[in-house]
C-alpha cells in the first residue's frame, strides 16, 4: 500500500483516459465522483465489481470549461423524466441559481445536502443516498464503500470521498454542444 502525494492536488489532471460524453448521450446519469485535480484521479476509485468509466463533460456558460468525472452511468427511472424537463429549462435560464436548483430537487423528493458545492449549470448533483429513487438497476452504494475500504492499493483515508449522483445536461443559455466545445478548444490551441 502506497500514500498518495497530497502534492497532486495541486497537479493538472491527465486527461488521456477521459472519454468526451457524446452529445446523443444527454440527459448522461452517472454515481460516482468529480475529479478536480490529480490527487482525485490518483485515489478516487469504486472499487472492482463497479466498472466505472472516466468521462469530460463542459460547461457553457459564463465560459466554456471541462469538468472530469469518474463513475458508472445509471438509467433514471421514466418517472423522473419531467425531472430532466425541469433541470433543462433552468439550464436555459439566465436566473440559474443553486437555490432554484435546491426547489427544484424538493419538488421530485430528492436533495443535494451532502454534494452542493458540485451545483453548476448542466452539472445536477444529487445526494447518493436518492440511488434506489432514480435508478431502474439496483446500485449498492454501502458496497462502493465496503470496496473503497477493502482496497489494498490506496489507503482508506486517503481513498473516501463522498459518492454523488450526476444528472449531466447539455442544454445551456449559450446553445452550445460538447462537440463545439471541443472544436473551439482546438482552434484556440492551434492559435497559440
Amino acid at each position: 500500500m502506497n500514500l498518495i502525494n497530497t502534492n497532486t492536488v495541486d497537479a493538472e489532471i491527465n486527461p488521456s483516459n477521459f472519454e468526451l460524453i457524446s452529445d446523443n448521450d444527454y440527459p448522461f446519469c452517472m454515481i460516482g465522483f468529480q475529479i478536480r485535480d490529480q490527487y482525485d484521479q490518483l485515489r478516487h476509485h469504486l472499487g472492482k465489481a463497479f466498472k466505472s468509466n472516466d468521462y469530460i463533460h463542459f460547461v457553457h456558460h459564463p465560459e466554456v470549461y471541462p469538468l472530469f468525472f469518474r463513475g458508472i452511468r445509471i438509467k433514471l427511472h421514466s418517472a423522473f423524466n419531467g425531472l430532466i424537463n425541469d433541470l433543462n429549462e433552468l439550464n436555459t435560464n439566465l436566473n440559474y441559481t443553486t437555490e432554484r436548483y435546491k426547489q427544484i430537487l424538493r419538488k421530485w423528493d430528492l436533495r443535494c445536502d451532502n454534494c452542493a458545492s458540485y451545483i453548476a449549470p448542466g452539472v445536477h448533483p444529487i445526494d447518493s443516498e436518492c440511488i434506489s429513487l432514480l435508478s431502474q438497476d439496483h446500485i449498492s452504494v454501502n458496497k462502493m464503500y465496503e470496496d473503497m475500504f477493502a482496497n489494498e492499493d490506496i489507503p482508506y483515508f486517503q481513498s473516501v470521498g463522498y459518492i454523488t449522483i450526476f444528472i449531466l445536461s447539455n442544454k445551456n443559455i449559450a446553445n452550445s454542444s460538447n462537440a463545439k466545445a471541443l472544436n473551439e478548444i482546438i482552434q484556440k490551441y492551434k492559435k497559440s
